[in-house]
């Protein structure tokens, strides 16, 4: 095992029905649909601390983070609430 593959840090919630994994340059969302299928979602995470250079501080930066991490949260329920609205047509 390499070192890049040793020090790969990853972390993830449950959301209804699926999973959002992320790591600190990217993201994903897996949703199971009623019909047993899986919808995903990825995309690269911008670091915010490469705009503003004042979010490199220890505690701006978790702040920074912990937002980040809200609005995926929010952005993995919209997906959910998203692919309810097509279940039920």
């Amino acid at each position: 095992m390499s070192t890049s593959e040793r020090d790969l840090i990853v972390g993830g919630q449950a959301v209804i029905e699926g999973v959002m994994m992320r790591t600190p340059n990217a993201y994903a969302i897996a949703v199971r649909k009623a019909d047993g299928s899986i919808v995903n979602t990825a995309a690269r995470l911008p670091k915010w601390s490469d705009k503003v250079p004042l979010l490199k501080l220890p505690v701006l930066r978790g702040g920074a983070v912990l937002l980040q991490s809200m609005g995926l949260g929010i952005k993995a329920l919209n997906l959910i609430l998203i692919q309810i609205a097509w279940w039920g047509q």
